[in-house]
């Protein structure tokens, strides 16, 4: 499976090479540098979500399954960006960039859960019907 056909998985991984900075340029704060690390590996998580849910196009259950990890994960992204910027380590304009960035890939991401979520429904009607 090619993750890069996937433009969620696209958008995710642009993402990721923009938090890479912001990361980076973090305060050497004990705390920062964890949550800053909690949010490059939820955002890697979210990747790697992606590439498993796409390895399950015959059983659209188990694809849900991995489309809400990603949504968790992503949630815990936006989690650790907030506290950052509670803590003023990040501006509210990255965060505000951030959120814009997430925001596109939450709208494509719930497209694909909806579609994916009608599927298994409808196999699990076939099945129930057989």
């Amino acid at each position: 499976m090619n993750p890069n056909r996937y433009p969620i998985y696209r958008d995710t991984e642009a993402l990721l090479l923009w938090l890479k900075p912001v990361v980076a340029s973090l305060p050497k704060l004990l705390d920062n540098q964890a949550i800053g690390k909690r949010l490059i590996n939820s955002v890697l998580d979210a990747l790697e979500a992606i590439v498993f849910a796409g390895q399950q196009p015959d059983t659209p259950k188990l694809r849900l399954e991995y489309i809400l990890l990603f949504e968790a994960k992503m949630a815990n992204a936006k989690t650790a960006m907030r506290l950052l910027t509670e803590d003023r380590a990040v501006s509210l304009r990255k965060e505000t960039q951030f959120l814009e960035r997430l925001a596109a890939i939450g709208e494509a991401t719930g497209r694909w859960h909806k579609k994916t979520a009608s599927l298994a429904a409808n196999v699990s009607n076939s099945i129930g019907q057989g």
